[in-house]
């Protein structure tokens, strides 16, 4: 079993502690240059080879760094970024008060957001939109990581 670190701010790590976060989306790099075929696969024709996600595979361990928590990954998959769904958003740990999506967004005009995707559309921007390639609006891939906190281990 792979252990692997990563790294999650400070609110996403009380999120997984709640049982709010059990998703992470991490760009592929480098991204696939042909998009019309499957992302997991790369080369042309006999040479194409399956990608495998650096951060692991389902069994493996990442552990949150800084922390002692360690989380199981249970699923590995690759899609675009706005292909998020409002499930796979709320799986990312965003913030709700009052009915509303908390806005990541530090200089909005407004705290709060109807949908889940435009929530963690902030909080991707938050994270990522100085990034070249991995804005919402470049819609990179993403490696998605479903996992389940297996307890607080060692730090």
């Amino acid at each position: 079993m792979k252990e692997t670190p990563i790294t999650f701010s400070a609110e996403m790590v009380r999120a997984i502690l709640d049982g709010h976060k059990t998703q992470t989306r991490l760009v592929v790099e480098p991204q696939p240059e042909d998009t019309t075929n499957c992302p997991y696969l790369v080369g042309i024709g006999e040479n194409r080879k399956a990608r495998v996600c650096p951060y692991g595979k389902p069994g493996d361990c990442l552990k949150v760094e800084g922390s002692y928590v360690t989380l199981e990954i249970l699923k590995v998959w690759i899609e675009r970024l706005r292909d998020i769904s409002e499930q796979g958003a709320k799986a990312e740990g965003i913030a709700r008060e009052a009915g509303w999506w908390k806005n990541y967004d530090p200089e909005a005009h407004w705290r709060y957001w109807e949908s889940p995707i435009q929530s963690f559309r902030t909080l991707w921007g938050s994270l990522y939109a100085d990034l070249p390639g991995c804005s919402w609006a470049d819609n990179p891939w993403v490696w998605v990581i479903e996992f389940k906190r297996l307890g607080m281990g060692k730090k």
